[in-house]
């Protein structure tokens, strides 16, 4: 098993690339500000070092973040896809307390960037996938608020279930 996060492939810190609003404020909430190119060079380069260090088996590779479905090509390579739906409550607190990247704090307060740009990303994106991604990929579960437990619970039968197929 292998992992990939998005907070490691920002455009930013990997081309340069400084996304910001219409008021001249950076966005970190935006697709745009994913270098999916070198994302996609990791996977591709991940799934060949999974094939051969497993001959007879299969291997997960699990790509994990925010706006990671974005990516036609990600949604199209993906044997399961997670989406853990989350709470705005605790979407709030776990923003606040445990990420380096609570927001850009030289030109957001936390709750400015949360109400502005957090909140409403999460929203649209729960409409795609929604009204559109969970259409079009019928791997695509959608795991409701819940315990972190009862996620990798959920998750792990999946996997599994997909890994004996």
């Amino acid at each position: 098993v292998k992992a990939l996060h998005l907070d490691d492939f920002r455009a930013y810190t990997l081309g340069g690339t400084r996304v910001v609003d219409t008021s001249g404020r950076r966005n970190w909430e935006t697709p745009n500000n994913i270098n999916f190119e070198v994302l996609l060079q990791n996977v591709n380069s991940n799934v060949r070092e999974l094939s051969r260090e497993r001959t007879n088996k299969r291997g997960v590779l699990l790509l994990e973040g925010f706006c990671i479905l974005e990516n036609k090509i990600v949604r199209d390579m993906s044997d399961i896809i997670f989406h853990l739906d989350i709470s705005k409550a605790v979407c709030r607190e776990r923003r606040r307390t445990s990420s380096k990247y609570s927001h850009p704090k030289r030109d957001w307060t936390f709750e400015q960037y949360f109400e502005e740009a957090i909140w409403p990303a999460h929203e649209a994106y729960m409409t795609q996938i929604c009204d559109k991604w969970q259409l079009e990929y019928p791997c695509l579960k959608i795991v409701p608020p819940g315990t972190p437990d009862e996620a990798v619970k959920i998750a792990m039968r999946a996997i599994s279930q997909h890994l004996k197929a």
